[in-house]
């Protein structure tokens, strides 16, 4: 069995690539509506809308051109916000070979910390708009 590995893993904004990632995580959602009918003695569904959020942690890094469009998209400055198109690379880069998924995201949450012994660090939130595709690296 093949396995994505995290060190294969790529998270590119736009064409950047976000650095010193280390932890991130892609939720995809699917609403549903009960369509039971009276009599029914067993709950029905039909699906509606699909949604996708996205967390990603990091070792922040003023220097990182993909980070600083997360943070531009996320208001800082104050104004400046838009929304960023997310790539997904879980299994690796290889052209014609990996798989990804991308899509366009509004960054929904920054939060930088930093303790007395350590390195600054960054969280992320992405909230989805549209669709969530998979595509083959290029």
């Amino acid at each position: 069995m093949a396995y994505a590995k995290g060190v294969e893993a790529v998270i590119k904004i736009g064409s950047d690539t976000l650095s010193q990632v280390t932890n991130w995580s892609l939720d995809v959602t699917q609403d549903t509506v009960e369509v039971s009918n009276i009599g029914s003695t067993v709950k029905t569904f039909e699906t509606t809308m699909s949604g996708w959020t996205a967390t990603v942690d990091l070792f922040y890094d003023e220097a990182d051109t993909a980070q600083g469009a997360i943070k531009t998209a996320a208001g800082i400055p104050a104004g400046a916000q838009g929304s960023v198109t997310a790539n997904f690379y879980y299994e690796g880069t290889a052209s014609g070979v990996d798989k990804y998924l991308y899509g366009s995201a509004y960054v929904t949450g920054f939060s930088v910390s930093q303790e007395a012994n350590g390195v600054a660090t960054a969280s992320i939130s992405l909230q989805g708009t549209g669709a969530l595709t998979e595509g083959t690296a290029s």
